[in-house]
């Protein structure tokens, strides 16, 4: 029950934004994934080398990136038989985008950062919903996860997007870029 509290507030903490890269998060994360997933999964990276910091959270951006990465692990290692057979394959790739518009706010860059499975694809009734508290697919999930993961992406003044398919749903974040002066 402590666990869910603390799930449920977190979105309500105050944000401590400073400039970081957006890779240590990345980073971070593939470790847990490999720790928690050991063999069942691969992780693939695309960085872009010279992507600027963000202004942003860095404990709170990590927990978007391991939300998203825990349920394609989850999903993939549920429903190996929709994967075609091929190995679980988690993909992380960041690069800039200009001209990008976010609420009503035209950004002259942003980062978008994607994370990829191929795994078997969000149901298709669940498509609409995802972003809802307590909505899940998972027996024994909460539905608080991509709730969370929206409401901290939100407080970074980003967006939140996702396609899927069996085979292949990529969640694409897209947050604006702060250039450092240092």
């Amino acid at each position: 029950l402590s666990g869910l509290v603390d799930k449920m507030t977190w979105p309500n903490k105050p944000l401590y934004l400073q400039p970081i890269n957006i890779h240590l998060c990345l980073e971070h994360v593939r470790t847990l994934i490999n720790a928690e997933f050991p063999e069942m999964i691969s992780i693939n990276t695309s960085y872009y080398p010279r992507l600027p910091e963000i202004l942003g959270d860095q404990d709170a951006l990590t927990q978007v990136i391991l939300n998203i990465s825990r349920n394609a692990a989850h999903a993939m290692i549920d429903a190996p038989e929709a994967s075609s057979g091929e190995p679980n394959i988690l993909r992380f790739s960041t690069r800039p985008v200009g001209k990008f518009t976010i609420g009503n706010v035209l950004h002259r860059q942003v980062m978008q950062l994607d994370i990829e499975d191929n795994g078997p694809g969000i149901p298709e009734k669940l498509q609409t919903t995802v972003f809802y508290p307590l909505i899940t697919g998972k027996p024994d999930g909460t539905g608080l996860g991509l709730s969370i993961v929206q409401n901290i992406i939100n407080q970074h003044h980003g967006v939140v997007e996702f396609t899927s398919q069996k085979g292949k749903t990529v969640f694409s974040i897209f947050l604006p870029l702060e250039i450092s002066n240092g």
